[in-house]
C-alpha cells in the first residue's frame, strides 16, 4: 500500500483520537517521514512519524513495514518530557502486563495494514484516556523496565 495513503489515513485517525481525549493536545498532530539505512538490511526502512504535544509531554508515534518480511508492520510509541528518561509504550505495557502490546506488531499477508492500524489507534486512545492519562495532564512521570530483547 502506498505510504502517502497510509500516512494520510494514520494522520486522520490519530487526529480524531487526539480530539476525543479528555486532555487535548496543544496542537494538531504533526506528521513526517524518516528513512534510515541499517546495517544488514537490503534497503532503508521508511518510517511514518507522528507527534502529539501535550502540556507536560510529547508522544511520538512511528509506523513502518519490515524490509525483510513484507506484510509485517510495527508501531513504536514513546513519551518524552524534558529532564526525564523516555518512556517506551511497549516496555510499559509489558512491565505492567497491560493489554495492547500484541497490537504494536502485526502481519497482513494481503499487504493491507488498515485493520491493524485501526485496532492499534483505538487501543492507544483507550490507554491515553485511561492508565496513561497522568502523563498527559500532570507532573507525574512513569517508568518501565527497558526490554533490551537480548541486545544487552
Amino acid at each position: 500500500m502506498d505510504l502517502d495513503i497510509l500516512q494520510a489515513r494514520l494522520l486522520q485517525q490519530l487526529q480524531a483520537m487526539a480530539d476525543a481525549l479528555p486532555v487535548r493536545p496543544l496542537q494538531a498532530v504533526v506528521a513526517g517521514r524518516r528513512q534510515q539505512a541499517l546495517p544488514g538490511l537490503p534497503r532503508p526502512v521508511d518510517t511514518l512519524t507522528f507527534e502529539l504535544s501535550f502540556q507536560n509531554c510529547r508522544c511520538a508515534v512511528g509506523f513502518s513495514e519490515s524490509v525483510v518480511k513484507p506484510g509485517l508492520f510495527a508501531f513504536s510509541v514513546d513519551f518524552h518530557r524534558d529532564g526525564q528518561r523516555a518512556l517506551f509504550l511497549r516496555d510499559w505495557l509489558t512491565d505492567r502486563r497491560v493489554a495492547g502490546v500484541e497490537l504494536m506488531r502485526f502481519e497482513s499477508p494481503a499487504g493491507d495494514p488498515r485493520p491493524g492500524i485501526d485496532a492499534f489507534v483505538r487501543r492507544l486512545g483507550e490507554l491515553l484516556a485511561g492508565p496513561l492519562r497522568p502523563l498527559l495532564d500532570s507532573e507525574l512521570w512513569m517508568a518501565a523496565r527497558m526490554d533490551w530483547e537480548g541486545h544487552r
